[in-house]
């Protein structure tokens, strides 16, 4: 009998050996925001943020990061800055900033996540630029499907606070298209440091050659040809779809395709929209006074700004993330398979010694 309990407490125990011990990490932050592209003049001050959260209620820290180059591989710490805001000193020129960010809890700490790198371009600030105009736009204005912008002939004029200067040909511009693959009406936005101005060009498709029609030949019998006394019924045979009219970001587009007879069948084509740029901030906000940032359409050029909100004493007030639904607890599919297990040793622990308890009684009768 004490070798049959022995045993049973034997297999107790090695059956509870075999579910380990399960203790939950700390979480990644979640990454939520991060300061847009900046270009600002000389002087100015900078001011970056990054946002991110915790899903388990652990406590963040920061490390914000710089390099000359546009490779994160590159990036050094800053020492003490270890906000969530920071705010470099303006260097003249290009540098590159990002932040890295860690959860903390009950004395653990997650793996870093990082945001991507965020441009900062410091000009070297001569007078204020006050605005662009277009004097005399380029020489040509139609363009064909695969052809590239050509700027000769182009006449803008930069204004400043104390007087103008003349730029010719697209020097010292940056153009928002270079190439034309597709055809319609085009914006094309011309930007210097912090103003913008455009003019518009036409793309059309290549004309495509009609094929030379072949004669018919003559019939080589003179017996007279019957003529049919009623014409049959003609049916449409309608050759592949052609864009006539393309699509731009906000008009619809036409194709036509055509039956030999002459007669077409239409149809619209919708307007693709506007894809906007991850956008330029032009204005940093303060406590008194919004922010902007602006966007420009890749496709057609155009030009929309947005405002930034305030800062509430220094800092950036983004939205606290919402979670509409809700928690889901889930059993890790390991931990099923081992309490399984456990109750599977433990059956067959009992039934062993009931068989050993019967064969003992037997023995002994």
């Amino acid at each position: 009998m004490k070798k049959i309990v022995s045993l049973l407490l034997v297999l107790i125990l090695a059956s509870s050996i075999v579910v380990p011990s399960y203790a939950a990490g700390v979480k990644d932050p979640v990454y939520d925001g991060q300061s847009p592209y900046t270009y600002l003049p000389e002087g100015s001050t900078v001011m970056l943020w990054a946002d991110f959260h915790s899903e388990d209620g652990g406590t963040l820290t920061y490390q914000w990061y710089k390099t000359k180059t546009d490779n994160i591989a590159t990036i050094q710490a800053i020492p003490y800055a270890t906000s969530k805001q920071y705010y470099p000193a303006a260097e003249l020129g290009v540098t590159y900033y990002c932040c890295g960010c860690w959860n903390n809890k009950s004395g653990l700490q997650s793996s870093p996540v990082y945001t991507s790198l965020i441009r900062v371009e410091i000009y070297k600030q001569e007078s204020l630029v006050t605005s662009m105009e277009v004097m005399e736009r380029p020489n040509k204005d139609i363009y064909y499907v695969g052809e590239t912008l050509d700027l000769k002939g182009l006449w803008v004029r930069i204004y400043y606070e104390d007087g103008y200067k003349d730029s010719y040909n697209g020097k010292d511009l940056t153009v928002s298209c270079d190439k034309f693959n597709k055809a319609g009406n085009y914006t094309v936005t011309l930007k210097f440091k912090s103003v913008y101005a455009a003019f518009k060009v036409t793309v059309k498709n290549k004309p495509t050659p009609k094929p030379t029609a072949k004669p018919t030949p003559k019939p080589t019998s003179t017996a007279a040809v019957a003529t049919p006394t009623t014409e049959p019924e003609h049916e449409h045979v309608f050759g592949e779809w052609e864009e006539t009219i393309p699509p731009t970001c906000t008009e619809d587009g036409e194709m036509v395709r055509r039956c030999e007879c002459g007669e077409e069948e239409k149809e619209v084509v919708k307007a693709t929209g506007h894809i906007w740029d991850e956008g330029t901030m032009t204005k940093i906000p303060t406590d008194d006074e919004e922010g902007e940032i602006v966007y420009i359409c890749q496709v057609c050029g155009e030009i929309k700004t947005e405002a930034i909100p305030k800062t509430v004493d220094g800092e950036v007030v983004t939205p606290e993330p919402t979670d509409t639904i809700g928690v889901l607890t889930v059993v890790p599919l390991w931990l099923i398979i081992a309490l399984g297990g456990c109750a599977l040793l433990f059956t067959a622990a009992i039934v062993i010694g009931i068989i050993a308890l019967v064969k003992t009684r037997t023995k002994k009768k």
